[in-house]
């Protein structure tokens, strides 16, 4: 089975589906489920390292934490992008995810964490946990081409 990148549509009544955009050609759905691989499926399907903005990504997993589908959640500056809780859990739930992982990229090359960026993720994981779900990590991939990334799980700031 290939993971399907998605969209988050609207009928004309206002009620939310996933629109598959692409098949991403990853076959194998148990392999994607650590840090460093996550942060080289968000490169590899999005370019996230090259980006000149910011950009915020969903990656969702059924609880064997097999990979069910991956999301551009929302674009911002060069050195931000919104995070909306009820649009990320929108799409977790859509998708039957019971766990899943934001990413998103500095485009100055640095992956180290802002203040901001802590703060998130300390939001959005307790959203999830009002809801049953849970956030395995918040991975930021340096961009300007670099390979690095900061993995707040890696990092124990995620349990």
């Amino acid at each position: 089975m290939n993971v399907k990148k998605y969209e988050l549509r609207v009928t004309e009544d206002r009620i939310p589906y996933l629109q598959p955009v692409v098949e991403t050609k990853l076959t194998d759905r148990k392999k994607w489920n650590q840090p460093k691989k996550i942060a080289e499926l968000i490169r590899k399907v999005f370019a996230a390292s090259h980006s000149l903005q910011e950009s915020v990504y969903l990656v969702c997993f059924d609880n064997k934490l097999q990979l069910l589908g991956v999301f551009e959640v929302c674009r911002g500056t060069a050195d931000m992008a919104p995070i909306d809780n009820a649009q990320l859990m929108t799409r977790v739930l859509l998708c039957g995810a019971q766990t899943f992982a934001i990413v998103h990229n500095h485009p100055s090359g640095v992956a180290d964490p802002s203040d901001n960026d802590i703060q998130v993720t300390e939001r959005v994981s307790m959203a999830a946990q009002l809801m049953g779900l849970k956030m395995i990590d918040h991975i930021i991939i340096a961009g300007a081409g670099r390979e690095g990334y900061y993995s707040f799980r890696k990092e124990k700031f995620l349990l």
